[in-house]
């Protein structure tokens, strides 16, 4: 449970909130669903409202939509979370819980990318859904907390995401969770808002273009101060994501 001055600002809404991780587009969506790690139509579903209407917008926050860029930050840390529990539990039973406390005294801007969501997003999504059967992978009950928290595989993914939240519980920089040795993060403030290494603060396709340059990679780790093994990791990603 969040207090104190976190639990009113997420309460608040939009007009509260910083531009710049909220509003401010950063990535097309071909951009950002290889970033996250999905297919471009995968990705554009979840900006899309549902069939009956609500939410009003989709899941996955778009601005700007006649435009290149038209997905803001909180776009990409919204859709790195859906990427996990659309494993879990179906698009449609998701979307209708969501759609519920969209609704109802539960609701919270952009809910996906809150502590509030990571700390008891089991137990919210489980007292909305219609059809709790659906998310028996997704939920199990803690009989200490006397609650709904999250499955442990679905836990494990959120703790590789290791996010950052801001004074008022919203996530302001996360990790991507499919390197194995670097460490990526995502910063709107950093490098444009493109993948950095956390270690060097460089962007990953800034170090990646040098080495497809012809420039050994022990002279990369070198000059943009990024251990060799990270670069490796980095190229593992990239030979994975162009497969």
């Amino acid at each position: 449970m969040l207090a104190g001055k976190t639990e009113a600002a997420l309460s608040g809404g939009e007009a509260r909130l910083p531009s710049r991780r909220f509003r401010a587009p950063l990535y097309s969506p071909g951009e950002a669903a290889r970033i996250v790690g999905v297919s471009y139509s995968r990705f554009n579903s979840w900006t899309k409202p549902s069939v009956e209407g609500q939410p009003a917008s989709g899941l996955v926050t778009k601005v700007e939509p006649w435009k290149r860029l038209s997905v803001p930050f909180v776009g990409l840390a919204e859709a790195l979370v859906l990427k996990e529990l659309t494993n879990h539990a179906s698009m449609g039973s998701l979307r209708k819980a969501m759609s519920k406390i969209s609704m109802s005294a539960e609701r919270t801007p952009h809910l996906l990318a809150t502590e509030r969501f990571y700390r008891s997003g089991g137990d919210i999504l489980y007292n909305f859904t219609e059809n709790p059967e659906e998310f028996a992978k997704l939920c199990v009950i803690n009989s200490d907390l006397k609650q709904y928290v999250f499955a442990e595989v679905i836990e494990k993914y959120l703790e590789k995401l290791s996010p950052v939240f801001d004074e008022n519980g919203y996530t302001k920089i996360i990790r991507l969770p499919y390197y194995k040795v670097a460490e990526v993060v995502i910063d709107p403030h950093r490098g444009g808002g493109d993948p950095i290494f956390a270690n060097g603060g460089c962007r990953v396709r800034s170090v990646l273009k040098r080495f497809a340059a012809g420039e050994a990679i022990n002279d990369c780790a070198r000059e943009f101060n990024v251990p060799t093994s990270h670069i490796e990791d980095a190229l593992r990603v990239l030979s994975k994501q162009a497969a």
